[in-house]
């Protein structure tokens, strides 16, 4: 079995026309008399608008997806972790890989023998003349 080790994700920096819809709260206030009492009332509602952009990250995950997402949004770039080097991941069991591991033939091949059974023969049957 081989080893299956990526980066969580790549990022390629992109520039075009974009556009993405941002959600706005409008609030409108109206005056009402009740009862010989002026009272205000404030309405709200999220009004959907369309905003156009030019620079963007694209961000590819190994598992064969991937986002758009703009270059102006750094809070959800931060919250995404792209703004920081990619870490490994071990695409078998989906573990992330300590940093330096770098596996070469001979500690793969040690990795796949570790869980091979060993002989029974010597011992400490034969140490104590059994």
């Amino acid at each position: 079995m081989a080893v299956d080790i990526q980066p969580e994700f790549q990022v390629e920096w992109v520039e075009g026309n974009f556009t993405r819809t941002v959600t706005f709260l409008e609030e409108t206030t109206t005056t009402k008399m009740v009862a010989g009492v002026e009272r205000q009332y404030t309405t709200r509602k999220m009004v959907p608008k369309p905003d156009t952009f030019t620079k963007a990250v694209m961000i590819y995950y190994p598992q064969g997806h991937s986002i758009m997402v703009a270059a102006d949004d750094t809070e959800q770039l931060i919250q995404l972790g792209v703004t920081k080097d990619p870490r490994l991941v071990d695409m078998e069991s989906g573990d992330l890989v300590p940093e330096g591991y770098n596996l070469t033939p001979k500690e793969i091949v040690a990795r796949k023998e570790r869980n091979r059974p060993r002989s029974t023969q010597g011992g400490i049957s034969v140490a104590m003349g059994e």
